[in-house]
């Protein structure tokens, strides 16, 4: 169910390909994150996952929310290592991320002229243009919906409600510490 912001990107993106396991979740809002804090990203959308038996009855299921490969390219890393998400849940799934400070330069051992090395050495500072503090730009796509048995996501239907539940839009460590 995707919300207002998440409308663009998931209304185009419906077709599924038997030869990828997951189903990738878009930025729904520019994020200036900031260095050294974890910061929540909004994936523009609510979901539950349901496991459809021969007899055609559905059975939710809880899935996972791990990260594309290529998220190192963005500057963050999935804060909290792979989501695992409920089949209970009902509220907005969101995107735990921490910035990954990337090296701007490289230690250089010393030596004296041409004599031998010492023992010490220096950073040798390349690009100090790296604040790490990355912007997440709106459409991103850095996680993925992907079912508990790694299988294929054969069908993905845009709602506009989801079947109600006693957790609801509890999140992110809502039922216990």
């Amino acid at each position: 169910m995707p919300s207002e912001e998440g409308k663009e990107f998931y209304n185009r993106n419906l077709d599924r390909d038997n030869q990828n396991a997951g189903f990738d979740l878009f930025v729904a809002k520019e994020c200036q994150c900031e260095a050294g804090k974890v910061s929540l990203l909004d994936l523009g959308c609510k979901a539950r996952m349901v496991k459809v038996h021969q007899d055609e009855m559905e059975e939710e299921v809880h899935y996972w929310m791990p990260p594309r490969s290529s998220i190192w390219k963005s500057g963050v890393t999935q804060a909290n290592s792979l989501g695992v998400i409920d089949k209970s849940y009902r509220g907005p799934l969101m995107g735990a991320v921490l910035p990954i400070h990337k090296p701007t330069g490289y230690w250089s051992q010393l030596s004296a002229g041409d004599g031998p090395k010492t023992g010490s050495y220096v950073w040798m500072n390349c690009d100090s243009r790296d604040t790490g503090s990355p912007v997440i730009e709106r459409g991103q796509r850095l996680f993925q919906i992907v079912a508990p048995d790694m299988g294929w996501i054969k069908e993905v239907r845009i709602v506009n409600t989801l079947p109600e539940t006693v957790r609801g839009e509890g999140g992110f460590g809502s039922t216990g510490k």
